[in-house]
């Protein structure tokens, strides 16, 4: 067995050429980095990388990138989150009264990947997740409440927003 400095590590050491303690040369990094390509971000990924990038931009105040993300109104969301008691079960970030442990904390949902570990973080899908949860997974505990398409949009808006 080598000593650890003999090899460099790389996530398949056997494209690698055994080398010295000396790093590659220019020639043998322009042949490894060709082996090694990058992928791409496909489908929704990409209006996940805006709307991050679009909250950021936005520094303390996330709730107008927000709005204009999801199409809806952070300010009506909070009060729909309160009338529909999401609380009860959820953890929510603003929201003195929810603070509930049965279903996932709703706080930070903008730096997620997925929502409800299936779908692409992307204001439709949260949307259509919150209105019809059990059409995405029939098994989740979460209920379907009947939420209108409206007080969905403001919901992910005011999610977006934290």
């Amino acid at each position: 067995m080598r000593s650890r400095g003999t090899l460099y590590a790389a996530y398949d050491r056997s494209r690698w050429p055994r080398l010295s303690k000396a790093p590659p040369g220019r020639d043998q990094r322009k042949r490894l980095s060709a082996t090694f390509t990058t992928s791409y971000p496909k489908n929704g990924s990409l209006a996940i990388i805006a709307i991050v990038l679009v909250l950021a931009a936005c520094g303390r105040n996330p709730k107008p990138a927000a709005a204009i993300a999801t199409g809806g109104d952070p300010d009506r969301g909070m009060a729909a989150i309160s009338r529909y008691g999401c609380g009860s079960c959820h953890t929510v970030a603003g929201i003195p009264s929810a603070h509930g442990l049965v279903g996932p904390p709703l706080t930070g949902i903008r730096d997620r990947m997925f929502i409800a570990g299936m779908l692409n973080n992307e204001p439709g899908n949260l949307i259509h997740w919150i209105q019809d949860p059990k059409s995405v997974n029939p098994k989740t505990a979460m209920p379907k409440l009947g939420l209108s398409a409206r007080d969905a949009t403001d919901i992910a808006a005011y999610l977006y927003s934290q």
